[in-house]
């Protein structure tokens, strides 16, 4: 991939990396027009290797930008360039300066301590509200995960990266092994390649929604096979045997919510929302 700290994307000045997953990296920018700081994400450039790559990118990435709701970052602008004979694809979008809930949640496990039920409550409420906005508008995350929920200076989550892992769904295993999902948050149609749609990101909600009561996932493994499978044979476990001071109610929203059939779970978010 080529070197872009210290270069300029356009009107866009890189001044530095801020994360980097299997799909993207993520880079703080210094937008020179608006005076202001932006985050920039940068595909990476085997992505684009895909037959009708650039295409997808410019249709994905103006739906993810007509997406406006507080609890979804903003997209403001895309862009495709050329540089050192590679084209690179990159969104621009708002710049949130709080951690991620995957950051939070290690500093909790570290610690010991584990969310409150409110605290659980607050987070679930603001990225459901996101998925639900979504929803209604045709629009599927495919990968909510800890890692894509970052909290603003209000301390309100806000849900990021819709629309990447379609982007690069031509391509389910990359050169670098990596799925266009996350695994452990994978749901079970997901996980074997096949057709997913909205409940997809509610078999999601009920993974972390373990996670954030029990402070460890529901299906974890040695590698990316191993885990995947496990969504799709493994048994639903039972959050109170982790935690038994939970309500029983806890082990019917999370078996609803991991059920194995998309039919079988909470039909959306709303549903799984008022349960909780």
């Amino acid at each position: 991939m080529v070197e872009l700290l210290g270069t300029r994307l356009n009107r866009y000045e890189i001044r530095e990396r801020i994360g980097k997953g299997g799909m993207a990296a993520v880079y703080k920018a210094w937008d020179v027009n608006l005076e202001r700081w932006v985050a920039v994400k940068v595909l990476h450039t085997h992505l684009s290797d895909q037959e009708d790559f650039k295409e997808r990118f410019e249709r994905e990435a103006k739906l993810i930008a007509s997406l406006n709701h507080p609890n979804i970052v903003q997209v403001y602008d895309f862009d495709t360039v050329e540089r050192n004979g590679e084209r690179i694809y990159y969104m621009v979008m708002t710049y949130v300066e709080g951690q991620t809930l995957r950051q939070v949640m290690e500093q909790r496990r570290a610690s010991g301590e584990r969310f409150s039920l409110a605290e659980i409550g607050a987070i679930m409420r603001g990225v459901c509200a996101a998925l639900s906005y979504a929803h209604k508008r045709g629009m599927v995350h495919r990968d909510v995960t800890p890692g894509n929920i970052l909290f603003n200076a209000e301390e309100q989550p806000v849900l990021a990266d819709f629309g990447i892992a379609r982007m690069v769904e031509g391509a389910r295993i990359t050169r670098s092994g990596t799925t266009s999902g996350t695994p452990i948050y994978m749901s079970p149609e997901q996980s074997t390649g096949a057709e997913s749609d909205h409940r997809a990101d509610i078999y999601s909600l009920g993974v972390i929604l373990f996670e954030l009561l029990s402070g460890k996932a529901p299906y974890e493994g040695e590698s990316t096979v191993a885990i995947l499978m496990k969504h799709v044979n493994d048994p639903i476990p039972k959050v109170t045997d982790l935690v038994p001071g939970l309500p029983p109610a806890a082990d019917i929203i999370v078996a609803r919510a991991l059920a194995k059939s998309p039919e079988a779970r909470y039909q959306s978010v709303e549903a799984f929302l008022h349960d909780l």
